[in-house]
């Protein structure tokens, strides 16, 4: 640690030492890029990090576009789409206060998220995410 800042280092400073702690967890891929095809719409990829859940999304078609509060996990999530030729909308942002473009189908926080959250945080990323989604849309925060 340097002694500009008292501010421990985090798995999320870096998207290359995220991804080596947990490149061989691929529980979920199908369940998540099932639900996503499903709902048949843009889908927005909260806390997308380096894109264990959004890559293969946007390989099966589906409309995904992806945000995240660390710079270096989006840095990453570029430069692996890149090398796959696909070029997801990115956006960096807090969770619990964002605002995307588009009106979305579903809107997704994928696991270990919750590890992270309080219940008054979580109440205000729920409000951002049925704010986010359509009429008929569906606002779900899936913990697994």
């Amino acid at each position: 640690m340097n002694g500009s800042s008292d501010k421990l280092p985090t798995p999320f400073d870096d998207g290359e030492v995220y991804d080596l702690l947990l490149k061989d967890i691929s529980y979920g891929f199908d369940f998540y890029t099932g639900l996503a095809k499903e709902a048949k719409g843009p889908v927005p990829d909260v806390c997308c990090g380096t894109g264990r859940i959004l890559l293969p999304c946007l390989q099966a078609g589906v409309d995904i576009e992806g945000l995240d509060l660390f710079a270096p996990m989006l840095d990453t999530l570029r430069q692996k789409s890149g090398e796959l030729g696909l070029s997801p909308r990115l956006h960096q942002a807090d969770m619990s206060d964002f605002d995307l473009p588009r009106r979305s189908a579903l809107v997704m926080i994928c696991p270990r998220q919750a590890i992270y959250l309080r219940s008054q945080f979580l109440f205000r990323i729920w409000s951002r995410s049925l704010l986010m989604s359509v009429a008929g849309g569906i606002a779900q925060l899936i913990f697994s």
